[in-house]
């Protein structure tokens, strides 16, 4: 789940999940959203949420964002996954069409705003 304001996002995952032993050995990600033509990907560091209270913003979020569509989600089953948050250092965007491909390439550069898992400032 990606949040404009702090420029972060998160997910979650099993306590005992390989994913989670994964980012524990090596917190370096890359996610990637790929469509038939148009791609992205994003390369960051990964950090379990350990605080409550920024546990809480991403479970409200997540909640606000996939309670509609799944009701029965709840703060108390979304509490009992890792949250994991992401802060990106760079993006990648590419469209794959032939006309466009040599000009439409881009890259972003994120600034630093903490440590994932921190509170940005």
């Amino acid at each position: 789940m990606w949040d404009d304001g702090e420029l972060r996002f998160a997910f979650s995952c099993g306590p005992r999940s390989r994913k989670a032993r994964n980012l524990g050995a090596n917190p370096q990600v890359v996610v990637m959203v790929d469509g038939t033509a148009e791609s992205v990907s994003v390369e960051g560091a990964a950090a379990v949420v350990t605080g409550d209270d920024r546990a809480a913003v991403w479970v409200r979020r997540y909640l606000t964002k996939y309670q509609p569509m799944f009701p029965q989600l709840t703060a108390e089953f979304v509490h009992q996954n890792l949250i994991v948050e992401v802060q990106p250092a760079r993006a990648f965007g590419i469209i794959e069409r032939e006309e466009e491909f040599s000009t439409r390439a881009t890259r972003w550069v994120f600034p630093s705003t903490g440590a994932p898992g921190d509170p940005p400032p």
